[in-house]
Parts: structure tokens; C-alpha cells; sequence
């Protein structure tokens, strides 16, 4: 442990918790781009960046952004996720099952995720944040779920939950439910319709993925959050061949929108059945399950409003 860090322990120790949390919560909150600073009692202090919003994992309807808090919120952890859970994913399972959970989660299945590890539990669940931009997941995700809390695995709702331990009860639930081994890097239940083009998105991802598998040995060593400079490296090209992936997958929604002109703006109505008769038949499947989902229900909005108002 570095000097400065023991020094900055003890000024923490030393500061009176209560008089923080206080301070903490009378602070204006910093805008995008701004820098915010807590003074920890005489001598020091702390200092955190809120970043920007990267174009990568910011959703249509950019207009809105700046004043829907979720909306923001939503970028910010995605960026702040990116990539040390891309990289324990990545370590933990297959590029064909990491491809098949994607595919799961964009037709808002209901999935459980089992590992032992909590460390590496929280991060392959939490990695489907950043994964699915421009797309955002709209139900419900527990990267830990508490015994507490099992009875979610009933739940009527699409679901990501991860659950460390596979108990009787947690068994008997999980009947009919896409599972996701993380010990024994296998998936069961996994029948719905498959993505567009799989086999030149995994020849496109595998370079990557392979760079982050290598380093799983030496990576039992360290926090899960904690990656080297090639891992970060290989994250963050492997989400950005993702996010390309994505962001073409329904085509330019724009072309098969109509826009009605009204006396106060312009609003615009998708055409569904216009954009499926425009796919090759092979594709059509996944898109005609992918557009009754939630999440596209979200983003398709959001490319229309951004269309309606530019």
C-alpha cells in the first residue's frame, strides 16, 4: 500500500462520518464535463470527473438527454461498466455463448445467470449494460440476487438474475428458464431465433475475445475490476465492433417512417411490416421477435423523435 494511500485512509478515518455524508449531500451536483471536490477535513480532499457522454453509449433521442436524470444515468453507468465486466465476461465464457446470451437478452428472455464467484457473478450481468448499446435493457436485472429475493425467478416479466448458488429451491424455479453456467461455460434452454449474420460478427469479435481469454490465469490473482492496459484494449475493441453490429441491425428506421406534419411539430409513425419485407428471409424471424420487445419499442422511439425534431 503506497504512502499517499495510507495518508488518505486516515484523513477518511479521522473525518467525522456524519459531517461528510452531510456535505456530500448539500453539494450541487456537477454537471457533464465538470469536476467536483469534497474536502476530507483540513488537508485533503476528494476529486471526481462526471465525464461526458460518449457517442458510443448514448441512445436516440439525444434531444431529451440533458433533461431525463434515468436517461443520463443510464449512459454513465454503461460507460463506467465498459469495459472490466466486458473483460470477466470474456474470461468466463465462450465468444458462441457470450453471442448467445446477447441474443437472449435482445429478445427479452427471462435468464439466470450461476457462479459461485460474487466478483465475477456481478460483472457478467453487469456487462450486458454496455453490450447492448445503443439498445438499453428495460426490465428487470439483479446482478446478485439475495435468498430474499427468489421468488423473482417466477416472475411473469422479461429478467436477467444473477444467483451464486444452485440450491433445491432455486432448481426447482428455474424449470423452463434460459440458464447460464459460468463454472461449466455452458447454456441451457436456449431456443428462440437466431441474430443476423453470426458467423462474420464472431470472426469480427474473436481476435479480441481470444486476447482476454489469455489473460484469465493471472487474472484469479486480482479483483475482478482490476485489468491490464492489453485487456482494456481488447474491451474496448470488442465493444466497438459490437456497438457497429447494433447499431446496423435494424437499418436506418428513418426509411420506413412516415411523417405527419402537424400544427404544433412533426410526428412520425414506423412502419414495421415495410422494414421486415426489406430483410433477407433468413433474418426476418429474429426482427419480427426483436420488434415486439421493449427495448426496441425504446430505441425505435427515440430514432423518431430525433427525426420528428431535427
Amino acid at each position: 500500500m503506497s504512502a499517499e494511500l495510507c495518508k488518505t485512509i486516515s484523513h477518511l478515518v479521522q473525518v467525522d462520518s456524519a459531517s461528510l455524508l452531510s456535505a456530500y449531500r448539500s453539494s450541487p451536483v456537477p454537471s457533464p464535463g465538470e469536476l467536483y471536490r469534497l474536502m476530507l477535513g483540513d488537508l485533503y480532499r476528494l476529486e471526481f470527473e462526471r465525464v461526458l457522454p460518449h457517442p458510443q453509449y448514448t441512445p436516440p433521442g439525444r434531444s431529451k438527454l440533458q433533461h431525463e436524470v434515468l436517461s443520463y444515468a443510464e449512459v454513465e453507468c454503461a460507460q463506467q461498466l465498459q469495459l472490466w465486466t466486458v473483460a470477466a465476461l470474456c474470461r468466463s465464457l465462450s465468444l458462441e455463448n457470450i453471442l448467445t446470451v446477447l441474443n437472449a437478452v435482445l429478445l427479452e428472455k427471462q435468464l439466470v445467470v450461476f457462479c459461485p464467484h460474487i466478483g465475477t457473478l456481478a460483472a457478467i450481468v453487469l456487462s450486458l449494460v454496455p453490450l447492448l448499446r445503443p439498445f438499453s435493457w428495460q426490465s428487470l436485472m439483479l446482478p446478485v440476487t439475495p435468498t430474499t429475493m427468489m421468488g423473482f425467478l417466477e416472475a411473469p416479466v422479461p429478467f436477467v438474475l444473477g444467483v451464486q448458488y444452485k440450491t433445491p429451491g432455486v432448481v426447482s424455479r428455474c424449470h423452463g428458464l434460459m440458464r447460464v453456467n459460468v463454472y461449466k461455460n455452458g447454456i441451457k434452454n436456449a431456443s428462440f431465433p437466431s441474430l443476423p449474420n453470426t458467423r462474420q460478427l464472431m470472426h469480427a469479435l474473436a481476435p479480441h475475445h481470444s486476447t482476454m481469454c489469455e489473460a484469465a490465469e493471472l487474472a484469479v490473482e486480482r479483483p475482478v475490476h482490476v485489468i491490464t492496459p492489453d485487456e482494456e484494449a481488447a474491451a474496448s475493441n470488442f465493444l466497438s465492433v459490437l456497438h457497429g453490429y447494433l447499431s446496423q441491425l435494424c437499418g436506418d428506421l428513418r426509411l420506413h417512417t412516415i411523417v405527419n406534419v402537424g400544427m404544433t411539430k412533426r410526428t412520425g409513425v414506423f412502419m414495421k411490416d415495410a422494414l421486415i419485407d426489406s430483410l433477407q428471409p433468413k433474418d426476418r424471424p429474429f426482427m419480427k421477435a426483436f420488434m415486439e420487445t421493449q427495448m426496441f419499442a425504446v430505441y425505435a422511439d427515440g430514432v423518431i423523435s430525433d427525426y420528428c425534431e431535427a
